[in-house]
């Protein structure tokens, strides 16, 4: 049935029962009927649990790490996550949820003014890409006017950035840093671990702390792996020598003794 039709349809039962009612009842009946609704899919929707995602995570940044922290903190960031999974987006977006002490960032100054733009970019991307294979498929297959494109990519790309600017951050724990992160379609898509409050550095705990003096425990970079690889090797290959020595003396040893004649061998 076309809208028309369903238009006049509607004029059609309206004109039946206003015998019976009058026209301003009818709408708010209609209007109450749609609330209700409209209501009951936002509350389903806003009680759905985020998920966590780490596809757009970014080490790059020296503010930013997570290796080199203590088992402790490690337990911490852990519980966070399972916490996140546990909150809705309207918790977090509202800057509402009871613990995590959800927050807005990259509005009040700090050391970013934004994520990467590799994000943004990758984002604008993945958007484009459902948005072609949606035209392509209510088209039959056929190639997207040129125009049609231009306008969707546009779209595209005003969506990513409204994407980015959903960026919040949540508190791992006192002393334990923060999490920062984009809310995007019911999902929590972690971009910075920040254990030393580097976003918004506080200059009682003396300013931005950088890996090298926050981390506690070693970590190995790849030279160092290079080097501890060719130390273990080199150790491995004189233990090998030895074997090899040992192996010879014993040989040599067992030709000896089956030369000896038998009497030799009793008195041995």
């Amino acid at each position: 049935m076309t809208y028309q039709k369903l238009k006049e349809a509607r004029k059609l039962l309206l004109r039946t029962l206003c015998a019976h009612t009058s026209l301003l009842s009818l709408q708010q009946m209609a209007g109450s009927k749609y609330s209700r609704t409209a209501e009951k899919d936002h509350a389903k929707v806003s009680t759905e649990k985020l998920r966590v995602s780490f596809e757009y995570l970014d080490l790059s940044l020296p503010h930013f790490f997570i290796h080199g922290l203590e088992a402790e903190h490690y337990r911490k960031i852990f519980d966070c996550i399972h916490e996140i999974t546990d909150s809705t987006e309207d918790q977090i977006v509202q800057q509402k949820h009871p613990s995590l002490e959800a927050k807005s960032i990259f509005n009040k100054g700090g050391e970013y003014k934004r994520f990467p733009e590799d994000i943004e970019q990758r984002i604008f991307q993945k958007i484009s890409g459902i948005q072609k294979r949606a035209a392509e498929s209510e088209n039959d297959g056929a190639k997207v006017e040129e125009d049609a494109y231009v306008m969707a990519r546009a779209q595209a790309e005003s969506q990513a950035k409204s994407i980015v600017s959903r960026a919040f951050e949540v508190r791992v724990g006192k002393a334990y840093g923060r999490i920062h992160g984009i809310v995007w379609d019911k999902v929590f898509y972690v971009v910075w671990f920040d254990p030393a409050h580097n976003l918004y550095p506080d200059d009682r705990f003396g300013g931005v702390r950088f890996h090298k003096d926050f981390a506690r425990v070693k970590g190995f970079s790849p030279e160092d792996v290079t080097n501890l690889r060719e130390v273990h090797l080199e150790h491995c290959n004189q233990i090998q020598a030895e074997l090899e020595k040992l192996q010879a003396d014993n040989d040599e040893l067992m030709e000896t003794f089956a030369s000896m004649p038998s009497q030799e061998v009793k008195q041995v």
